[in-house]
């Protein structure tokens, strides 16, 4: 299966990660986005593996380049019964701490490269919540009550349309890529 149909991979540097050159500065809209974070992210996946992964774990809950492991901190507390939604996920690691820690999880990416990753840890561990594109979120979630409203990251700049879709619920709580709980 190709990383991304409707996107161009772009070229590699040495170390693996898409270069930079051809980028400028402008308005885009919604879709070219989403094509553009997509295309990087699915070029840039295993290189970000590679240099991350062991870092990442394949079921624990890093909120970030420091080293602050949910297990440790509790930010957000006894997530047991609770539904999650994260949003940029990657590879889930995140997804299958909370899965372990007996929340029900759906976790969105845009890459096809981080989701494929994400499916064959969750084969491997065990633990399985549902990786998926926005598109392509189960229905078996709900989707009424108060508008949702989960932060965003930088790198969640493309799915301002597809997040407003989601409705929040009673005992929810979310992580957006990488951001603090809400």
């Amino acid at each position: 299966m190709p990383a991304s149909p409707d996107a161009r991979s772009p070229p590699l540097a040495s170390d693996g990660y898409p270069l930079a050159g051809g980028v400028e500065r402008r308005e885009v809209s919604e879709a070219e986005s989403v094509r553009a974070n997509r295309g990087w992210w699915d070029a840039a996946a295993p290189a970000y593996l590679a240099e991350h992964g062991a870092d990442l774990g394949d079921a624990d809950f890093l909120w970030g380049p420091e080293g602050l492991r949910e297990a440790d901190a509790r930010l957000l507390g006894d997530v047991a019964g609770r539904r999650v939604l994260e949003v940029g996920c990657g590879s889930a690691p995140c997804a299958r701490w909370l899965t372990a820690a007996g929340a029900q999880v759906v976790a969105l990416d845009l890459s096809a490269g981080m989701l494929a990753r994400a499916r064959e840890l969750n084969a491997s561990t065990g633990l399985s919540p549902p990786c998926c594109r926005p598109t392509s979120v189960p229905c078996r979630w709900p989707t009424t009550a108060s508008t949702w409203r989960a932060r965003r990251s930088a790198v969640c700049r493309s799915w301002p349309t597809s997040a407003a879709r989601w409705r929040r619920w009673p005992g929810c709580c979310a992580r957006a890529g990488g951001s603090s709980p809400r």
